[in-house]
């Protein structure tokens, strides 16, 4: 039987207050890439501004750490992704350097499908809309497949989809609530933050800096929170498949 929605939420929630500290090296090596693309933006603007000769050495090497800070955040969530899934299945984690070790071994596999994915979603969103909504849900799972069940390529896109077969509104469901529920959760702590650092002293600039940085921490931190959410559905939906309904027999 499946959870409801309420339970996804419920149980994510122990999950991720039980275990907060198994998840804070990770909510922690998450920040980093948001904290560097942060400091590096408001870096280079000021010398694109202040230093216009110096614009094509800054713009390289911000796209630099842009690509360098990508492929760690995606490593990172890998990692996480792999230790959710084995304290979701045993009730217990590896140590992270181990989690980080073993999601080398699907890094590619795992970019590939997720290109794959992000291409269908954004066709489909473009032309029709309804068809890249319907997309994102076939395949919301397919990164868990390559992580935990060693699926590749179109193989993990086929078995993410079956598991959303003949109940796509349901799945839906479970996916968008919970989403929505921990979303508000985390947009207003980031709003009573940057309400209390407005009455910091300071510039205008430093300001949004520190709001973009507060920002980006705040979704490092709950990132372990959503990722254990859509987790829960996963491997609740992989322990109810949808029955096969046989043809009856022509006599």
């Amino acid at each position: 039987m499946l959870l409801s929605p309420e339970e996804i939420i419920s149980k994510s929630w122990r999950d991720y207050v039980k275990n907060w500290h198994d998840w804070a090296i990770y909510s922690l090596i998450l920040f980093i890439p948001g904290f560097v693309l942060v400091l590096s933006g408001s870096f280079g603007g000021y010398l694109n501004t202040s230093f216009p000769a110096t614009s094509l050495p800054t713009n390289i090497i911000i796209l630099l750490l842009v690509i360098a800070s990508a492929v760690m955040w995606f490593w990172s969530y890998l990692a996480l992704t792999h230790a959710i899934g084995k304290y979701l299945k045993v009730k217990e984690t590896d140590h992270w350097k181990e989690h980080y070790t073993a999601s080398l071994g699907f890094f590619w596999p795992a970019i590939f499908v997720s290109i794959i994915k992000g291409a269908l979603v954004i066709v489909g969103t473009l032309f029709f809309l309804v068809p890249g909504i319907i997309f994102s849900v076939w395949y919301a799972f397919i990164i868990f497949g390559v992580v935990h069940f060693g699926e590749r390529g179109w193989a993990a896109m086929k078995s993410s989809k079956e598991l959303v077969r003949g109940r796509w509104w349901g799945v839906t469901w479970r996916l968008v609530l919970p989403m929505v529920v921990f979303g508000v959760g985390v947009a207003l702590a980031n709003a009573l933050s940057l309400l209390l650092l407005s009455f910091l002293p300071l510039t205008s600039e430093s300001n949004a800096l520190l709001g973009n940085v507060v920002s980006s921490l705040f979704t490092a931190v709950f990132t372990p929170l959503t990722t254990i959410a859509v987790m829960n559905l996963y491997f609740n939906l992989k322990e109810n498949p949808v029955e096969e309904i046989l043809p009856m027999p022509v006599s």
